[in-house]
């Protein structure tokens, strides 16, 4: 994926808020595309490979509170943004 393939490349990431797993869709998959999580002091709670135009991420064994999520291509980052666990 160039650039401008990356430019184009719509997600989703839903529900928002979550309880126990989120979607990630997208109109195209990044090539070694990539969600990660953090805590908001940036602490790596849990990284997972996106092989699919909409994969499920389980986040069951998140507290509840807000987190950072990470979307990458190989190492370039194509999205950033906030999830909120519910329980």
């Amino acid at each position: 994926m160039n650039n401008d393939e990356i430019a184009t490349t719509e997600f989703q990431i839903y529900p928002n808020p979550a309880q126990d797993r989120i979607f990630v869709q997208f109109s195209e998959i990044p090539s070694q595309g990539r969600i990660e999580m953090m805590d908001l002091q940036g602490r790596l709670l849990k990284s997972e490979n996106l092989t699919n135009t909409r994969s499920e991420v389980r986040i069951d064994h998140l507290p509840q509170g807000i987190f950072i999520y990470c979307i990458l291509s190989g190492k370039e980052i194509l999205k950033t943004g906030k999830i909120v666990v519910q329980r």
